[in-house]
């Protein structure tokens, strides 16, 4: 590249004097060839000392360049506020318990004592079957003529607004649990019980709203009593209900337990376990 540089210049005096070379000697003594080769050497030498002073120049100013300053520490970040704990909100205070339904503060009744029977708490005593004879409440001033036996865990209770007794587990609600069986005073009179086991079967020939397809007369160790079975309904609705109607001086006594129809079937021995259990209380 110098070379072709060299060769484009021309040796004007203006350019010479630039380098130091008087053309008028030069040229007059040495020839134009050696001029050209003497303006090409001092050219060469400039442009060393040019090239020389560019990287001390680059140099220079690298070495003077300042170092980036460092950059600033970052500042502990704050510490987080802490969290206000919210104070305890009181509890509200309860609100009053709605007053319990009759059917839970219905308590059971005390059997009353079954002469020649020791009494407990709940009645006894427990026997074939876990059953026990339990007596009866009635008036004020005598007991009720008839004992009967029950499942252990049966208790008599008395239901507000309900005007007979009921026997069950604690657990079961009257009136429709099929656990129960309700004892109630008749104003039919049952003093002859074949007269009654008749009224029922001409009423069962008479009337399609129900039948009858039991209706038996029993004797209970000297008390005699009829024995009913009911059925009424269709379906869903279909329902039976098994009575031991027994006399009560000039009236009568009913033992009943009723069922929807599939419920009945089940509970069906234990229900004539329990009515055919019924006997005259001693005196």
């Amino acid at each position: 590249m110098l070379p072709r540089l060299m060769a484009r210049l021309r040796p004007d005096s203006t350019f010479l004097n630039l380098l130091g070379i008087h053309p008028k000697s030069e040229v007059t003594f040495r020839g134009q060839f050696e001029v050209k080769m003497s303006i090409q050497s001092r050219l060469a030498s400039l442009l060393l000392a040019s090239l020389a002073l560019s990287v001390a120049a680059a140099a220079g100013a690298q070495t003077a360049a300042p170092s980036p300053s460092p950059a600033p520490a970052a500042e502990p970040a704050p510490a987080p506020e802490a969290t206000p704990v919210p104070e305890a909100t009181p509890a509200p205070a309860p609100r009053p318990s709605a007053p319990p339904s009759p059917l839970a503060t219905t308590q059971p009744h005390t059997p009353r004592p079954i002469p020649g029977v020791p009494a407990t708490e709940h009645a006894v005593p427990v026997g074939e079957g876990g059953f026990h004879r339990i007596g009866l409440p009635g008036a004020a001033d005598k007991p009720f003529p008839y004992t009967v036996e029950v499942p252990a865990g049966w208790t008599v209770r008395e239901i507000k607004d309900s005007p007979g007794l009921w026997l069950g587990p604690m657990t079961a609600q009257p009136p429709k649990d099929p656990h129960l069986v309700y004892i109630r005073i008749s104003p039919s009179d049952v003093s002859d019980p074949e007269k009654v086991a008749a009224n029922i079967r001409a009423n069962d020939a008479k009337i399609d709203a129900w039948a009858a397809p039991l209706v038996e007369v029993r004797d209970l160790q000297g008390v005699k009593g009829v024995l009913v079975r009911m059925d009424s309904g269709v379906g869903e609705a279909a329902r039976s209900t098994l009575v031991l109607k027994l006399p009560l001086e000039k009236a009568g006594v009913d033992f009943t337990a009723s069922a929807p129809r599939a419920e009945f079937e089940k509970m069906l021995p234990i229900y004539e376990r329990i009515l055919l259990s019924v006997r005259r209380a001693a005196s």
